[in-house]
């Protein structure tokens, strides 16, 4: 069964995690991305991006924090997952 979840993640990572576009990124960046995928390849069995709101905004503490991400401007993302 699948069900949506909402995620507050940076900005810049958008293009990464909708059109697998990591061009952009520093190396720093690409690690705590990389870090990022391969903890929902470990928590879901499948998961796909479905939608962001489009509204940044900007924050100190967000999904990302965890793997050194540091304060900056987040869309919402919605991923369906099982």
């Amino acid at each position: 069964m699948y069900e949506h979840i909402e995620m507050d993640l940076p900005s810049y990572w958008l293009s990464a995690i909708f059109n697998g576009d990591q061009s952009g990124f520093t190396d720093e960046e690409q690690e705590q991305y990389n870090a990022f995928i391969k903890d929902m390849n470990s928590q879901y069995s499948n998961w796909n991006e479905l939608d962001y709101t489009g509204e940044a905004h900007f924050t100190n503490y967000h999904d990302a924090t965890k793997y050194g991400v540091l304060a900056c401007d987040v869309e919402t993302v919605t991923f369906t997952v099982n």
